[in-house]
């Protein structure tokens, strides 16, 4: 336990008054610990202070205090108290046993504290060789409790991994502060309230961030959040997010992949998108976005494998420069369903030889099938359900041979349903979906 009280000049004192400002005593348990002015060990608590606060120092049940009172009692010294440990190991010490006292699961060992070890030896840890300063935190058991500000300490930190482990709580102001950052993981938990403004400014190495599956409410994405960071990967979906993409003054073209599905965005403008050439996926599914697709939107992306821009309330008409696509040549998923796209389906949409799976559906498409898609062999996925086609169906099983899902109902198809339809997932509504004949009974398709 540590005892605390004020003498008139606001200095922490031990709470019997015995002490001056400059003899301190924490009472750790049956155990005193001296903190004589200018001594490491002064040096050492006073660093915490400035980390953690005295308030919660002066809570014997908090797990800063039951930390830094375990950390001072088992820190390597001599015979004088002098620590032999640096500053920052003694700091990243501190910060990893409030780490494993806050977890449900015993974060670094059964016991409960942490081994006495030193902390680069202890598991989920990774250290530099030469500095022995923790340069990544990947966690998988339940911490289940709040995402601790003193985490931000960790100056040296280069990963910091914490996804599904039943954290809540806020984003502290303070994880701008790590400066070697180059990937924060913080997916799948209960965390809420706002992206900080100031995160990004100052994490000029990061390249990966994914906040995805938590509960981040009503805030923008930082619209600054592509000026000093490199960033590759921003993974956001599954929130509620608001406002618009800030995609317009990133410094660098590094982005690769995009993903702010589920969410509450509805500001978009597709020119600064397509200056991200590096894109491989970009996901804008389940949002509010709106705007006509043009010809030229996608076909600077000669990286881009996964479009999906599905369940939004975009207009206009398919790209008819499909035969533009060798400049875009590894598309294999290509998503715009449900939202208010009109026109035909091109001929030219051959040309996505890579294609894998293709949905249209849910739209006001209208023409024929072409029978050009008999040339996209690799085609597990074809849903085109929901819009206004017309004429046979030409798809030939034979040229399709990987196909396992068509869905074609609720269209003004009319003619002879191809017999291989019975051998694949086929979904129809109420009724009949098309006036479509043998040789495929209809009443078996369910």
């Amino acid at each position: 336990m540590i005892s605390f009280q004020y003498d008139e000049r606001k200095e922490m004192v031990k709470f019997d008054n015995s002490a001056t400002c400059r003899n301190l005593q924490l009472v750790c348990g049956q155990k005193n610990i001296d903190l004589e002015f200018y001594t490491t060990q002064r040096i050492l608590y006073d660093a915490t202070v400035k980390i953690s606060g005295q308030t919660m120092l002066q809570d014997p049940s908090s797990p800063q205090s039951r930390a830094l009172c375990w950390v001072l009692s088992n820190a390597p010294h001599n015979e004088t108290m002098e620590f032999s440990s640096s500053l920052n190991e003694f700091i990243q010490r501190y910060v990893l046993t409030i780490l494993h006292l806050t977890s449900k699961d015993r974060l670094f060992g059964k016991d409960k504290y942490p081994p006495l070890t030193h902390e680069c030896e202890w598991q989920s840890i990774e250290c530099s060789n030469s500095s022995k300063m923790v340069t990544s935190l990947s966690l998988s058991s339940a911490i289940n409790g709040t995402l601790i500000h003193e985490i931000g300490s960790l100056a040296y930190l280069e990963k910091l991994e914490l996804k599904h482990t039943e954290l809540s709580g806020t984003i502290p102001h303070l994880f701008s502060n790590l400066w070697s950052l180059k990937k924060l993981d913080l997916s799948q938990n209960s965390i809420n309230g706002t992206i900080p403004e100031t995160l990004f400014r100052q994490l000029d190495k990061l390249e990966h961030i994914d906040l995805s599956n938590n509960f981040l409410l009503g805030g923008n994405i930082p619209y600054d959040m592509g000026n000093y960071s490199p960033l590759r990967t921003v993974i956001l979906n599954n929130n509620q997010l608001k406002g618009s993409l800030p995609l317009k003054d990133f410094k660098y073209n590094d982005l690769e992949i995009f993903d702010v599905h589920e969410n509450l965005l509805d500001g978009i403008d597709f020119s600064l998108v397509s200056k991200h050439t590096k894109l491989k996926k970009l996901d804008l599914s389940s949002n509010f976005f709106v705007g006509a697709l043009q010809d030229d939107l996608i076909e600077t992306f000669s990286e881009l494998e996964i479009f999906n821009i599905s369940q939004n309330d975009f207009s206009g008409a398919l790209p008819s420069k499909f035969s533009k696509f060798p400049l875009f040549p590894k598309i294999t998923h290509f998503d715009v369903h449900s939202n208010q796209i009109k026109g035909t389906i091109h001929d030219s949409i051959a040309e996505l030889s890579k294609l894998v799976h293709l949905d249209l559906q849910g739209n006001q498409l209208t023409g024929s099938i072409p029978n050009e898609m008999n040339q996209l062999e690799g085609l597990n996925t074809l849903v085109l359900s929901h819009n206004e086609l017309k004429g046979s169906i030409p798809l030939d099983s034979n040229k399709l041979p990987n196909i396992q899902t068509l869905h074609l109902h609720s269209n003004l198809l009319v003619g002879k349903a191809p017999s291989f339809l019975k051998m694949i997932s086929y979904i129809t509504d109420c009724g009949f979906p098309s006036d479509l004949t043998d040789p495929v009974n209809m009443s078996d398709m369910r």
